[in-house]
């Protein structure tokens, strides 16, 4: 029995890695007799795991039957706190997005209660969005802006909304709306989309997510796994100190890429700028990243040369990154990511410079093309694949 249970967690993981294998192709890969899978495969079509709709029979002299997770065993939410607005989105076990939902924090001050408010409008509104016929609801994953203990459920602390530190998110999430409950760093949770989602072959050699936008952060995934340290601290490559000496950054050290690169050091140049004169279309009260973008666009000269100077900080502490942990894709994600080439060209040489040959000459770096919701995606992805994976074990 204990064989079969690993076996049926086993194939659950093919599926979830590849969806549309046969049996044919399973057996390929693992030394069984062909009955042993069969008593998996059903033990997993009976638990409303996986189907097969093509297939009508054990022996039907067609071409092999793919087998697919059945979408109708249930829907997992995520969920993403952000400073600006909540995001979420519903998808079905087999990995099909049902809805999408969004609230804005507008001019609120976002503190700790209006934070699980938005969440709570947001879990709501999915939910409406799947009344009559769909699948029950079996879990939600939550991305959290901040640190968080992953082992405990615990979100530690996001800088930005008053009162959000030592929330147990978990426990808060199975008293307020039922069922199962994960939470993961925002940019963790969408370095687990770009894997699972990845255009590229599988990055079991180690992806690497960053986010360029108000704050900087990075998500490592490697071997089917996000790394997430000792104490929840690992991929803050934001405060990997770039210009000794530069600006004060949240943290209190100087000189962090975030305090170089985040939206507030990027506004704190333009002000510079602006105070001394110099020609640009870039204003410090209004300043954007799509506003920079569209200035590098109109060659604005000012933006060119602080486009450059940022993407040259983002190669420095990158280049920490890659040198250390050797990934084999980089997705770059946020406002930033709006340069394009700009930042990829600029971030390679930077690399070129600064890291081990073998370390850059296939070292993939691309633009996320996850939607807005990635984070909140990647924590509904999270939640599915830990959900379906425990039920494979347990029939």
């Amino acid at each position: 029995m204990k064989h079969d249970l690993r076996l049926q967690r086993t194939v659950t993981e093919l599926l979830l890695a590849r969806p549309n294998l046969t049996r044919q192709d399973i057996l390929r890969e693992m030394p069984l007799r062909p009955a042993t899978l069969c008593a998996a495969v059903q033990n997993l079509i009976h638990a409303g795991l996986v189907e097969e709709p093509e297939r009508k029979g054990f022996k039907t002299g067609r071409r092999p039957s793919p087998l697919r997770l059945c979408g109708g065993y249930g829907c997992f939410l995520g969920v993403e706190l952000d400073i600006h607005e909540t995001m979420g989105v519903c998808i079905d076990a087999a990995g099909t997005t049902l809805a999408v939902a969004r609230v804005a924090s507008g001019v609120r001050p976002r503190d700790i209660n209006v934070a699980k408010a938005d969440v709570g409008a947001v879990i709501s509104d999915l939910r409406h969005q799947l009344a009559g016929g769909a699948p029950p609801v079996r879990g939600i994953g939550f991305a959290d802006p901040g640190l968080v203990d992953t082992r405990h459920g615990t979100a530690i602390k996001a800088v930005n909304i008053a009162g959000w530190e030592n929330v147990p998110v978990t426990e808060w999430l199975h008293a307020e709306f039922g069922g199962d409950g994960m939470v993961l760093p925002a940019v963790s949770a969408q370095a687990y989309a770009e894997a699972q989602l990845a255009p590229d072959p599988r990055p079991d050699d180690g992806l690497f997510h960053m986010e360029l936008d108000v704050g900087i952060g990075g998500g490592l995934w490697k071997s089917g796994v996000l790394f997430e340290g000792a104490t929840g601290c690992a991929m803050e490559v934001g405060h990997i100190v770039v210009q000794e000496g530069g600006p004060l950054c949240n943290c209190g050290n100087r000189g962090c890429l975030e305090a170089i690169a985040g939206l507030e050091g990027l506004r704190r140049r333009v002000r510079e700028l602006n105070a001394g004169g110099v020609f640009t279309s870039l204003v410090a009260e209004s300043f954007s990243f799509e506003q920079l973008a569209a200035a590098v666009q109109c060659n604005d000269k000012a933006a060119v040369g602080l486009a450059m100077e940022v993407c040259h900080s983002v190669g420095v502490g990158l280049a920490a990154v890659v040198s250390i942990l050797n990934p084999g894709i980089v997705v770059f994600s946020g406002g930033l990511a709006r340069l394009g080439d700009r930042l990829l060209n600029t971030v390679r040489g930077e690399l070129v410079q600064r890291c081990q040959p073998q370390a850059v000459q296939e070292l993939t770096l691309r633009l996320s093309t996850l939607p807005e919701h990635g984070p909140a995606l990647g924590a509904a992805l999270a939640m599915r694949n830990r959900a379906l994976l425990q039920a494979a074990a347990e029939i």
